[in-house]
């Protein structure tokens, strides 16, 4: 029986190996059934959920493999990378600071519990606590491009933006395939100015990792800034802005008798009502269209998934803004497929 419990695990992890995470989850629930209290099986099916963002069974099964096995750093690792992502941080009376903190102590020389950690104190905003250990990090893996990419990230929210672009194209030099340095190239390429190059490496991030929905919101974000550069509160500001100078117009009119600029306010009323609907309607027009020009100034490819990106948020948003349809169906409406089974929207 141990023989075969290890024989669906080295499956599971060559499927692994090839992504195929869904398919790994099944072998290694079967050799759980064979050896429930495993921890380091226990750690592999929280692995391979959170890489299928299924932080919540993730966070569960991390925390059976903590139950089975106190001193499992690896565990912890995954509790707390869990627990971030569900932006959760305080579960039980424990941060997941403290779980960052137990992975380092149980692997005083790991990279990854140090990773971890940095990458922690990060999200919590304790820059100069992440700072050093970034630092500690590089001492004890100094030719690793996830060291880099931690202290770009570091670099970059300290606002040190030339060390940022040093260490990212680091991390890239020694791990060309990484999403999280390309994305953040991107971002530091766009805050430069060079608008194309830097949407283009953010788009090259999620195709290499198009699960990481952080990937695809930084994506989109920056191309609708290019797109269209006048974002909705400086739209609800301009609209504002003519909103009162129409009524300080009318009120001028209103009291021409006392006011010596009445007739040049007077003349302004008409120039900003034609000002304010021609706002209006460019205002539509760009809520409607993307704006061609700068549009094309993008690689076909971007362009396109930029619109169906864009499509598909309005679409979801529209969606979310419907009332929600009632749970009971009427009995002339057959809810069943030709195969006899129940199709549900």
């Amino acid at each position: 029986m141990s023989l075969e419990w290890e024989d669906l695990s080295k499956r599971a992890a060559a499927l692994e190996d090839l992504g195929r995470h869904q398919e790994a989850i099944l072998h290694l629930a079967a050799a759980l059934a064979h050896a429930p209290d495993n921890d380091r099986l226990l750690c592999t099916l929280a692995y391979n959920h959170w890489r299928l963002g299924e932080f919540v069974q993730a966070q569960a099964y991390a925390d059976r493999a903590i139950g089975a096995n106190p001193n499992n750093e690896w565990a912890y690792r995954l509790r707390c990378s869990s627990l971030r992502r569900q932006r959760r941080w305080c579960r039980n009376g424990r941060t997941v600071l403290q779980d960052a903190k137990d992975a380092v102590r149980l692997s005083p020389e790991g990279r990854l519990s140090w990773h971890t950690l940095a990458d922690t104190q990060l999200s919590g905003g304790q820059l100069a606590e992440a700072a050093r250990s970034a630092e500690r990090l590089r001492e004890i893996a100094p030719d690793w491009a996830l060291t880099y990419d931690m202290l770009a990230r570091v670099a970059h929210r300290q606002r040190r933006k030339a060390d940022a672009e040093a260490y990212v194209r680091e991390a890239l030099r020694l791990d060309p395939l990484s999403s999280s340095a390309m994305n953040l190239l991107g971002v530091i390429l766009f805050s430069r100015v060079e608008y194309e190059e830097g949407i283009e490496a953010c788009y090259r991030a999620v195709q290499r990792n198009p699960q990481d929905k952080s990937l695809r919101d930084d994506f989109f974000r920056l191309a609708s800034r290019f797109c269209s550069p006048a974002t909705c509160g400086d739209k609800i500001g301009a609209l504002l802005v003519w909103a009162g100078l129409v009524v300080a117009c009318y009120l001028s009119d209103r009291n021409r008798e006392h006011l010596s600029v009445a007739r040049a306010l007077d003349a302004t009323a008409y120039l900003a009502a034609i000002t304010g609907v021609i706002g209006l309607v460019l205002w539509g027009i760009s809520e409607g269209k993307t704006r061609p020009l700068r549009l094309r100034r993008l690689s076909a490819e971007v362009q396109h998934a930029y619109l169906t990106e864009r499509k598909r948020r309005r679409s979801l948003a529209w969606r979310r803004l419907r009332p929600p349809r009632s749970p009971s169906v009427p009995k002339h409406i057959n809810t069943k497929t030709p195969g006899g089974r129940v199709s549900f929207p």
